[in-house]
């Protein structure tokens, strides 16, 4: 199978389909362009990154969660929230929107791994590079070519190292560009949002938290047992005794996750939403 990359015209007729990520990508430069909502759900779903996940998320996908959130915030008067792992941030500025709805006092802070990508283009193509400045994807006219897709897409990875090996990068002509949803975005910029480009294993900026959000990132599907149990140390040492952590999974479309708060050095469980966080054990015995 091939990977296709989509016209905006495409995306504007087809986009909205739930078979557009399985065959259909977007050049990253054009995403700005895009306003509907639901259009950029699935267009990000469709952009692969360099562990393999896509940008996947969707609008309204946390509503009961966001309920949950702010009925748990209630003994603060003012709380400082961390979302981690925000992938295009259409999600945390559904928080902060509720939020501020309910009145409640926030000062938002959010994370995510892969913020950014890097980027040669010319009229011919448009060349994604990683940090090392190395080839990873390359839109060629309808093609999307590259080194992070499955072999499921076999004829993309093929093409891919053909012409991976014929392309020379001129460094001087690289540049960036950052993966957020546009109203995210507008939310740094003014200092609404503290954005942080963090790995979840790494240490955080010293601040603490009321509250911490980490939903469909520290999964057993993603990460081993070992890692899980030293992020969430991590997460810990950043989170003020009484805060609360909010961990969880959407599984076909049907959010699975619990809601904990930290005494004197454990977590302990306050609310499960459906099965709770698949890693519940791994949680209340750090």
């Amino acid at each position: 199978m091939i990977k296709w990359n989509a016209s905006l015209t495409f995306v504007r007729l087809f986009g909205k389909n739930n078979f557009f990520p399985y065959f259909f990508t977007v050049n990253p430069v054009k995403l700005k362009s895009l306003k509907d909502k639901k259009l950029i759900e699935k267009v990000f779903n469709s952009i692969v990154m360099p562990n393999r996940t896509s940008k996947q998320t969707g609008i309204n996908r946390f509503e009961e969660l966001n309920q949950i959130t702010f009925q748990s915030l209630k003994p603060f008067d003012e709380c400082k929230i961390l979302d981690m792992g925000i992938s295009n941030g259409i999600t945390t500025c559904e928080l902060r929107e509720f939020l501020i709805s309910k009145e409640k006092k926030l000062n938002l802070y959010a994370t995510d791994k892969y913020s950014k990508i890097f980027l040669v283009k010319n009229s011919f193509y448009t060349i994604l590079l990683d940090a090392e400045y190395k080839i990873k994807s390359i839109y060629m006219g309808i093609l999307y070519l590259s080194d992070y897709l499955s072999w499921k897409y076999f004829a993309s990875k093929i093409l891919f190292k053909l012409f991976a090996l014929c392309i020379r990068i001129d460094k001087k002509k690289v540049f960036e560009i950052n993966l957020f949803y546009s109203e995210f975005e507008q939310l740094i910029n003014s200092n609404d949002i503290k954005f942080f480009e963090h790995d979840i294993i790494d240490p955080f900026p010293q601040t603490s938290f009321e509250f911490v959000r980490i939903m469909n990132l520290l999964n057993l599907s993603y990460f081993t047992k070992e890692f899980i149990e030293n992020a969430i140390k991590n997460i810990k040492s950043i989170m003020k005794n009484e805060a609360v952590l909010l961990v969880g999974r959407t599984i076909n479309g049907l959010n699975h996750a619990s809601i904990y708060k930290l005494k004197e050095s454990k977590f302990v469980l306050l609310h499960k939403v459906n099965n709770g966080s698949e890693i519940h054990n791994l949680i209340i015995h750090k």
